[in-house]
């Protein structure tokens, strides 16, 4: 007889009383699970918690287990479903409550980590309970919640208060709160339950040894607090006793002579301030500090200061340029601040021949910058193109010396006056003279990029790249050249070139990614741009929000050193770091990106709500169609993408997930754009509350959600800036027409309150309630005739353009013809006038469509800017 055939088991849950109690059978799949995670073998994490499941389907902390797993697998969304079941399931357990704490965490959802870390301590053993409160303190000092973490601070160092790293954090709570001797008592106290400060002695047999350095680093807090805190006295005798147990005897110097100055004694400032120049020359915090502790303030340009104060400087300075003859600050400062046009020359003499013989490519960047007298730049131009120039081309001394110059001294002064020509805005003599020096030497590729930057300033974007191109084709191994050809690429809207080039010096085969997470803000903010001009809003869209969460992640990555600061000690440079991350989003680039992703949910707004306004059939269509055409629009695009991200796929231990929309067209389908961009400039003029872009987006997409009292209170943010900017008439140019046109109040007609708000607010403007437009284009009128700056100029034109939308007037041709005019006064000071004049000239084919005035302006901006093909 043969064997029975044993029937294959069947998977039934374990009934017991208590779903969250897993059979003892079950502890090895479960360890599993954690031991295959830990070495990011996630099928197999995934097999053993399924294995659990299918017997104990309740069981919390299985479903948290998993749920990690699968968000590292890239499902965010599946993970998170599972962890909140897992909590859900076992509400009192300390394991599913931390595992959702270190998920919430990892996706920067601080507030919801912070509630779950807090159930985690609830239920926490007593070996878990303070690595619990020091999840909890870093979360609260990510979150700027200062206070919660001096509370957990304080708790902490009761529990344990023989440990370092409590007594630290107190110290540091009590700092962020501004409670400075409360700061200073809890690190003495730390102090003495050490045994107090003990001198350091060098050791005899051992020059190179130095303090410790957790030592050294609190003696230096303990200072940078006393000083914060206004006490310069007793940070002077702080200084003087602990000296030799502080390891940074820079930082020390520096802190004597921020002290010694706060307390008026400037002999003894002005001797720190000397001594810290001797360690490093080149530092312009040094000098100006020394120059303080003489009594001399610096500003912005030499006819801002007083002579006795620019005399007390060039005497100084007389004697440091004699003690430091190769120190650049020290020359840059003499320039910059020269007594008059003899003093700068003279200067020039002094800075000028040695790198123009050694060929010094940004020597011009460098005079430029210091040069902020417009008399200086005709003596600079008297200088090098009347007196260096024909002396180096005829081989003699260009200072009058007997010593012939070498022909290479002919060419770098060339390319400096090629430069100094095409700063001061005589492009057509810019490019005569660098035609010259490379007919002088046609193998110097710095030559054929400054061609290519005489071209970009004119406007003529593609004659640029080609010579960028040849540039590049001349040292392709040239890093900086490669960036510069990209940048070309993309101001010419020639994105996919653009992408080829610029991914050669990527590391890896995925370039797409790579550029990203080098965190490339120049790349996506060009690129974004150029997808605008093109327009491709989804990958623009991609652009600018790939730009904003590189500046998220830079807040996002300090988080791991809130505790590395503690174990370390390293707490002066750390408290530098949280100040600096606590305005991180006030960079300019920041908005940049954050006003392009506004005004492209704008237009995917107003795109949708041209499709509602269509019968159902018609909008439908009209829908698919927009998709349909996105699309295809981006198709050259995608297709480099796709290919970059499968490579990156093909990629071993990559550790990323595949961008399942690199070409941004679902970003472009948000069901609603206009609650994203809401979102977007809440925190936009939160950290840029006097942009004036910033408060006129605002009001745009406030009038656009039909929210008028929010609109109204962007408003009277732009007026109480500047009512006279171009910025706050397009504004209230915006909101008059909504309310002429009922659609200000459409939503809200029934809400009394809200109606009556509004018609107060509304009252309160210049010029009463429903002003005519008539007059506030007289008003825009007159910020043209006053425009003194090519930026107003542009941002007038654009409020021009809102206002043909709206309610096209004949006056507004004089108004165009104005702004012209100003951009023409201005343009000698300013390279992007192509981009004003470009403007003009689309605004004026709207205005007249027989194009009489478009060809005007065309011919006027031809004159203006002969190299722009744009005006041929």
């Amino acid at each position: 007889m043969g064997r029975r055939k044993k029937k294959a088991k069947t998977a039934t849950s374990v009934a017991t009383s208590d779903p969250n109690e897993l059979p003892a059978k079950f502890n090895k799949d479960f360890r599993t699970i954690k031991t295959a995670y830990d070495a990011k073998l996630y099928k197999k994490a995934l097999k053993a918690a399924d294995n659990i499941l299918k017997a104990c389907p309740k069981h919390g902390e299985t479903l948290t287990l998993k749920g990690i797993v699968v968000d590292a697998m890239g499902k965010k969304d599946d993970g998170e479903a599972l962890i909140v079941a897992g909590v859900e399931s076992n509400p009192t357990s300390f394991a599913c409550w931390n595992y959702y704490g270190l998920f919430c965490k990892s996706h920067s959802m601080y507030t919801t980590a912070i509630k779950a870390f807090k159930n985690a301590l609830k239920y926490a053993a007593p070996e878990h309970e303070m690595n619990m409160r020091y999840e909890l303190m870093a979360l609260y000092v990510q979150t700027e919640r200062m206070e919660a973490f001096l509370d957990q601070a304080n708790e902490a160092l009761k529990i344990k208060s023989d440990v370092k790293r409590n007594w630290i954090a107190l110290a540091i709570a009590y700092h962020l709160n501004a409670n400075y001797s409360m700061a200073l008592t809890v690190l003495d106290t730390f102090e003495d339950s050490t045994g107090g400060l003990e001198p350091w002695v060098q050791p005899a047999d051992d020059p190179t040894a130095v303090p410790k350095a957790a030592t050294s680093e609190i003696q230096l807090y303990k200072i940078m607090i006393l000083i914060e805190g206004g006490e310069h006295a007793r940070a002077l005798a702080a200084m003087d006793a602990a000296e030799t147990n502080i390891a940074d005897k820079d930082q020390l110097l520096v802190f004597r002579a921020e002290c010694y100055l706060a307390l008026g004694q400037t002999a003894e400032a002005e001797a720190a301030y000397a001594k810290l120049i001797a360690i490093n020359p080149e530092n312009l915090e040094y000098h100006k500090g020394m120059l303080a502790a003489k009594g001399v303030t610096l500003a912005d340009k030499p006819a801002d200061m007083e002579p006795a104060a620019l005399d007390s400087l060039h005497t100084t300075y007389a004697t440091l340029a004699e003690t430091y003859p190769k120190c650049n600050a020290v020359q840059d400062i003499i320039l910059r601040f020269s007594r008059n046009v003899a003093d700068y020359k003279t200067q020039l003499q002094v800075v000028l021949p040695k790198p123009l013989r050694k060929g010094t490519p940004s020597l011009f960047n460098r005079i430029a910058g210091v040069t902020t007298d417009p008399a200086h730049w005709g003596a600079l131009e008297e200088l090098v193109v009347s007196e260096y120039l024909p002396r180096a081309a005829a081989g003699t001394s260009m200072t009058g010396g007997d010593e012939a110059e070498p022909p290479s001294t002919h060419l770098w002064v060339l390319f400096f006056v090629a430069q100094l020509y095409q700063a001061t805005h005589r492009s057509e003599l810019a490019l005569e003279t660098i035609n010259a020096a490379i007919a002088h030497t046609p193998t110097v590729v710095d030559l054929y990029a400054f061609k290519a930057v005489i071209y970009g300033q004119c406007g003529d974007h593609v004659t640029a790249v080609e010579w960028i191109e040849f540039a590049r084709s001349l040292d392709l191994a040239d890093r900086y050249l490669n960036t510069t050809a990209g940048k070309y690429l993309l101001a010419a809207d020639m994105v996919p070139e653009a992408m080829d080039v610029v991914r050669l010096f990527t590391k890896d085969s995925d370039a797409y990614n790579s550029m990203f997470d080098m965190q490339t803000l120049w790349y996506e903010l060009a690129r974004g741009e150029a997808h605008v001009r093109r327009g491709e809003l989804g990958p623009a869209l991609k652009m600018f929000t790939f730009a904003m969460d590189a500046i998220d992640q830079y807040v996002t990555d300090q988080y791991e050193f809130h505790k590395y600061a503690l174990r370390c000690f390293s707490i002066p440079i750390y408290i530098d770091m949280l100040r600096t991350f606590r305005a991180i989003h006030s960079d300019k680039r920041y908005a940049t990106a954050a006003l392009g992703a506004c005004t492209i949910y704008l237009k995917l707004h107003e795109e949708a709500a041209a499709h509602a306004a269509l019968p159902p059939a018609e909008a439908r269509a009209a829908s698919k169609a927009a998709r349909a055409a996105r699309k295809a629009q981006v198709e050259p695009i995608a297709g480099r993408m796709k290919v970059e991200a499968n490579a990156g796929r093909q990629r071993k231990s990559t550790g990323k997930h595949p961008d399942t929309d690199p070409a941004g067209l679902a970003m472009a389908s948000v069901e609603n754009p206009l609650a994203k961009a809401a979102n977007i400039v809440a925190k936009l003029t939160k950290f840029h509350p006097n942009d004036l872009d910033a408060h006129a987006i605002a009001v745009r997409i406030h009038l656009a959600r039909n929210k008028p009292v929010l609109a109204l209170r962007s408003l009277a943010l732009l007026l109480a800036l500047d009512p006279a900017s171009p910025q706050a008439l397009a504004a209230r140019w915006r909101i008059e027409a909504a309310a002429i046109n009922g659609s200000l109040l459409a939503e809200c007609a029934d809400d009394t309150t809200v109606v009556a708000f509004v018609n107060d607010r509304l009252a309160a403007l210049p010029g009463g309630a429903h002003a005519s437009l008539d007059a506030l284009q007289a008003a825009g009128n007159t910020a043209l005739a006053n425009a003194t700056a090519l930026d107003d100029v542009i941002a007038i034109i654009d409020s021009l353009l809102t206002v043909v939308a709206m309610e096209p007037s004949a006056d507004l041709k004089a108004a165009l013809t104005r702004a012209v005019s100003a951009a023409l006064a201005v343009q000698p000071v300013h390279t992007d006038a192509h981009v004003v004049l470009a403007a003009a000239v689309d605004l004026a084919g709207r205005l007249d469509p027989a194009g009489a005035l478009a060809a005007d302006i065309k011919a006027q901006a031809h004159a203006a800017l002969p190299l722009c093909a744009a005006f041929v």
